[in-house]
């Protein structure tokens, strides 16, 4: 996967006035996008290559990860894993090999863990000559400890309707594991509803959490009490749900 997200500029506040500047950002590739460490596994490997035309220093490291109804997710420093090396200099194709390691393995964990690895770039101390406007690169992936059973997902789905093309959805995750939704499309009576393209991509839903997004549809939704049929494609699988619109 080639990222480039989160750019920051590291000029300050800049304000510009009818002036041209270039932008330059370091380009990395990133495999796999994210990690799951099995029962008693203790390591495994991130490679980072760099694509770009310029040497990015970079920084690793490693947050636990939780969620909260009605919250941004929470981010929160650990030391239950550790990434290796923290801080790394990697040139124009150049491949870097990071081990993100457990500290204590756990054999017995009853609920799956969620951790991200934050790769930022370090700021240069100073901007070469003609060098343009900088941008620096931040890249966010999950880690997950998988429990020591099987995992499994047990989500409960509801639908509130708050305006003739707008509800909120939320999932509730009753599983040991997390769900990760990569696909949404809604219907109702055999035809479908579309969503704008403000919908969210990539949710995700951890394990004893519930989540809850607004969405904006592209044809007016049935009334209250009436259903809509959800299809949603995920990590686990093909789902299709029918749920009663509440108000």
């Amino acid at each position: 996967m080639t990222v480039v997200g989160r750019l920051m500029c590291l000029c300050g506040g800049l304000v510009l006035l009818g002036l041209s500047v270039s932008a330059t950002a370091a380009t990395l590739n990133v495999a796999p996008v994210r990690v799951a460490l099995a029962p008693g596994e203790t390591s495994a490997t991130v490679q980072v290559h760099n694509s770009g035309d310029r040497i990015a220093i970079m920084q690793a490291r490693v947050f636990k990860w939780s969620q909260a109804q009605g919250a941004a997710d929470q981010y929160d420093p650990t030391r239950s894993l550790v990434v290796t090396p923290a801080v790394f200099s990697i040139g124009p194709g150049q491949m870097q090999v990071l081990r993100v390691g457990v500290r204590a393995a756990a054999d017995d964990n009853a609920v799956e863990q969620a951790y991200r690895l934050l790769l930022k770039e370090v700021p240069p101390t100073k901007l070469g000559e003609g060098s343009g406007l900088r941008v620096a690169l931040q890249i966010d992936m999950p880690i997950f400890v998988l429990p020591a059973s099987a995992p499994t997902v047990d989500a409960e789905w509801h639908a509130e309707r708050t305006g003739s093309n707008a509800l909120q959805l939320t999932v509730e995750n009753h599983g040991n594991a997390h769900l990760q939704i990569t696909q949404l499309n809604l219907s109702a009576g055999g035809e479908a509803l579309g969503l704008t393209d403000s919908a969210p991509s990539l949710m995700y839903v951890l394990p004893g959490q519930s989540q809850t997004w607004s969405l904006t549809t592209q044809k007016p939704l049935p009334a209250t009490g009436q259903t809509i049929d959800i299809a949603a494609e995920t990590d686990r699988g093909s789902r299709q749900e029918q749920i009663m619109l509440g108000s």
